[in-house]
């Protein structure tokens, strides 16, 4: 139950009104506590008043005696602030958008939806005399659908930004309070192409719902549907949110004028917090956590998740395999599984097989290749018993076989028994790797490893591709003239001074398969706009 105050000025008593009613004035954000205390000044407030204040009015007889419950889904998650010392793409982020970003000081609105209208006007009316007029009206409107959850109760409506990040503050006292003066919201669309950021101070403080009553400092991130993780805008969000988490250099954000000092201000301020950080963040503690994630590496733990591992799947063993026929449903979802991962798996294992023949010169041959790549995915689903784990290959071992084809015909050494000991070898790296735990490395991993490993894998692909490309167009394309033999017998031929030797003659053909070049470019472009198309397929 919410305590509301509901006094005539003359004695103070004190309603309880059920959370019900409490939604209407926490949660609306045409609610102004300013334009309430007005009210409370120049009339005086009975709990009947309270009451048509709160309550929607009932058109309906039906809807008097029932009431219908509406949910809505609130989460809270923790965010890490970022690092400006060691983080790169923060500090590139300041860097950019300190200099693009739209800052408006002092505006002079009340209503959340307005302020957010005002916002995203200013931001996309740069881009007017491209996109045009009407245009801006279509891209401000996604811009709202994106930012705010709109629920429609009869006559009532309620918006409420969707996606926020707001700070906290710790207190022994009180516990844990959320940081009212300030609000970032951020939202994804398709209609821009670039990131945008905007960076408002309002002239008196707004009431943006619950966690932030008094709100001064709006922060708006707007980033396009498709973006990399690094640039999303969440990331973006949690750069400038970081910021202005500090309550000192708040106050000086509210006391600037113009929007050249207010970036100097910011800029001051992740200098400040990279320096803060990385003293913070000192040797002594990167050597403390390093030493404890060393602990579960080496000969004190060893086999010891191998161990646990064996365990586990032999416990679960019988049912990873017998769970697809408990029901009917989960034997449905069983089936729809195998045909999609038996569809895939033959898709790629027979464009890698052929590349795979290509590259080996014809020691592998694609029956092999898929063979050896079934027995693989049957041993791993019966051993590692995750029957619906896909085994395919992948570039690095078709380059790898590419060098050992080099290697072999350069030092005359057989193919077979090179890419065979190789493989044991490799083996028993991975034998070593599980008794020794020394898959717990792969915490130590950043996302700079997996970046570069998708654009390694994209260029060796784009390479091959082009290589065969240029193939096809020296072997199709371009015209070849071919030798061939004529009988003359049955023709009659003028020839001056010259006799015939022989009954055949012969004459130069022209030859080019233009039309065949033509359909294998269409096959290939066609291939990548399908594979962007189930790329952005949800």
């Amino acid at each position: 139950f919410f305590i509301m105050d509901t006094n005539k000025f003359n004695g103070l008593r004190k309603v309880s009104i059920s959370s019900q009613l409490t939604t209407s004035i926490l949660f609306d954000p045409s609610f102004n506590p300013i334009d309430c205390d007005k009210k409370k000044r120049n009339s005086s407030f009975s709990f009947r008043d309270v009451h048509k204040l709160l309550s929607p009015p009932i058109t309906d007889k039906s809807a008097a005696k029932i009431s219908i419950p509406y949910l809505m889904l609130v989460s809270i998650d923790k965010v890490t602030a970022k690092d400006f010392s060691t983080e790169v793409r923060a500090v590139l982020d300041i860097q950019k958008f300190l200099k693009e970003a739209t800052i408006i000081l002092d505006m002079e609105e009340f209503q959340p939806i307005k302020i957010v209208e005002k916002i995203l006007y200013k931001i996309i009316s740069d881009k007017e005399i491209e996109i045009g007029q009407s245009h801006v009206k279509e891209m401000i409107a996604e811009a709202k659908e994106a930012l705010f959850t709109q629920v429609e109760i009869s006559n009532y409506s309620y918006q409420r930004l969707t996606r926020t990040i707001k700070g906290i503050l710790l207190n022994p006292v009180d516990g844990t309070t959320f940081n009212q003066p300030w609000i970032c919201a951020m939202c994804s669309f398709s209609s821009i192409t670039k990131r945008f950021i905007s960076i408002t101070r309002l002239k008196y403080p707004v009431n943006f719902g619950r966690n932030g009553i008094r709100v001064n400092f709006v922060i708006l991130v707007l980033t396009p549907k498709k973006e990399k993780e690094s640039k999303s805008d969440f990331e973006l969000s949690r750069t400038f949110a970081t910021l202005f988490s500090s309550i000192e250099y708040r106050n000086e954000f509210m006391n600037t004028d113009s929007p050249d000092v207010f970036r100097q201000y910011l800029k001051s301020e992740a200098e400040r917090l990279a320096e803060y950080q990385k003293n913070v963040y000192s040797k002594q503690d990167s050597i403390k956590i390093a030493n404890k994630n060393r602990n579960n590496i080496g000969f004190r733990y060893s086999a010891n998740d191998l161990i646990d591992e064996v365990r586990s799947i032999i416990s679960d063993f019988k049912s990873d395999f017998s769970g697809g026929f408990q029901s009917f449903s989960s034997f449905k979802n069983m089936c729809y599984g195998i045909s999609i991962l038996y569809f895939l798996t033959i898709l790629t294992g027979t464009a890698f097989g052929k590349l795979c023949t290509k590259k080996s010169g014809g020691n592998i041959a694609m029956e092999n290749f898929l063979t050896a790549q079934a027995i693989a995915g049957i041993t791993y689903s019966i051993l590692g018993s995750q029957s619906l784990v896909l085994l395919v290959s992948n570039v690095y071992i078709l380059l790898l076989i590419e060098v050992f084809v080099e290697i072999s015909k350069k030092i005359q050494f057989d193919f077979f028994a090179l890419y065979g000991w190789t493989g044991i070898f490799l083996s028993g790296f991975l034998i070593c790797y599980s008794i020794f735990n020394l898959s717990n490395l792969v915490s130590w991993q950043t996302k700079f490893y997996a970046e570069m490993s998708a654009l390694f894998i994209s260029t060796g692909f784009f390479a091959m591709s082009a290589n065969d490309i240029y193939a096809a167009f020296q072997f199709l394309y371009k015209s070849k003239f071919t030798k061939r033999s004529v009988s003359i017998l049955n023709g009659s031929w003028i020839l001056t001074n010259r006799s015939l030797e022989s009954e055949h003659i012969y004459i130069l053909l022209e030859q080019s398969n233009k039309d065949e070049f033509l359909l294998f470019l269409i096959l290939v472009i066609g291939t990548v706009c399908i594979a962007v198309y189930l790329g952005n397929f949800t």
